[in-house]
């Protein structure tokens, strides 16, 4: 019984570190600081963005 719990919890720590791994090299390369995010040309360009994202996914 001791064997499972340690393999699960082993299972569990390495598809945590993946996870991670995987979400931190989907971040921007770029460094977005709140002082960019908060202008109206950065706010302009994710709205741009989005939305060639949303007519793409309707064709």
């Amino acid at each position: 019984m001791k064997k499972i719990i340690v393999k699960i919890a082993t299972a569990v720590i390495v598809l945590g570190l993946v996870g991670g791994i995987i979400y931190w090299k989907s971040l921007p390369e770029e460094d977005v600081f709140i002082e960019t995010v908060y202008t109206e040309e950065y706010q302009n360009d994710v709205a741009d963005e989005l939305e060639s994202k949303k007519i793409s996914k309707r064709l």
